[in-house]
């Protein structure tokens, strides 16, 4: 059992923990560890056991009203939250739900997208209907409809996503992001205030693009990037191992994913064809969706 002992508004401060996040019954729970200025993390101690899910008990000076909102809280009294959770979930389960929250996102932006795709008579905004839209994107109607109904079905293929897309004139990559995608991207525009600012990004995403920047070089930059907006406090630091602690071995792996998702998502745009000026914008926000995609 890990109790944290932490300071006012625990319920922000779930979202600043060490670094990391918690799988719980294969959806992303929380991150647990080093919290920020919202509330100090006062202690931990850890007692893990052999059964799953584990439990993890929350002590913390929020009234017990607001804990009960958190996701996946059992129970609460006075200034203890109790959350059940399972660390060690199999990742099979953890790759079907990612494609289940994916097809899900995939058919409920589709919807929404149709819901304002058409135009009237008067030059207004109006529904388009899969009729229209399948005869506009040169996509089956059969597969539209599978399409918009979600689940195991909502599963285009790279051609048909494409024509899609562009009937709708949306980036392709929009269609497919998750409630959770859209607020990782909020969360990194509100870092571009006081990362611009700042003369050592603007440096690091200048070598960045540089031709004379190798992938290797790139990856480093994209770490020093991550942890110069507050995203990692040791970013280049990777899991022992050796490690016997299996709690502290799978926070060490989910640290370690964390750390690859910053180097390979930051590794994506084509920082050497585009416009400076977006250099270290897509530099954090990059660094952004690496550090939260877990």
């Amino acid at each position: 059992m890990i109790r944290l002992m932490l300071a006012h508004h625990a319920h922000r401060s779930f979202a600043n923990f060490l670094g990391i996040r918690l799988l719980c019954h294969g959806s992303i729970f929380s991150r647990l560890g080093a919290s920020d200025e919202a509330g100090a993390v006062q202690s931990i101690s850890i007692d893990k056991h052999s059964q799953c899910p584990l439990k993890w008990t929350f002590f913390c000076d929020e009234p017990a009203d607001n804990l009960l909102k958190l996701p996946h809280t059992t129970a609460g009294t006075g200034t203890m939250a109790v959350v059940e959770c399972d660390i060690n979930d199999e990742p099979e389960r953890l790759e079907e739900g990612l494609y289940r929250q994916i097809s899900d996102s995939f058919a409920e932006s589709l919807r929404r997208a149709m819901a304002v795709a058409g135009e009237s008579d008067d030059g207004h905004p109006k529904r388009v209907t899969q009729h229209e839209l399948s005869a506009r994107a040169r996509v089956a109607r059969s597969s539209l409809a599978k399409y918009l109904a979600g689940g195991e079905s909502a599963n285009p293929d790279l051609k048909s996503l494409c024509r899609l897309a562009d009937s709708l004139n949306v980036p392709p990559a929009f269609l497919l992001m998750r409630p959770d995608d859209w607020k990782r991207l909020a969360e990194a525009a509100f870092l571009l205030t006081n990362a611009l600012r700042d003369s050592e990004i603007e440096a690091l995403a200048t070598g960045a693009a540089s031709h004379k920047c190798s992938p290797i070089d790139r990856a480093k930059t994209a770490l020093k990037v991550a942890k110069r907006i507050g995203l990692s406090s040791d970013p280049t630091k990777t899991a022992s191992p050796k490690s016997v602690n299996s709690v502290e071995h799978e926070i060490d792996k989910l640290n370690d994913r964390r750390r690859l998702g910053v180097i390979t998502t930051c590794a994506l745009p084509p920082l050497g064809r585009m416009t400076a000026s977006y250099n270290a914008v897509l530099l954090c926000l990059c660094a952004s969706f690496g550090a939260t995609t877990i």
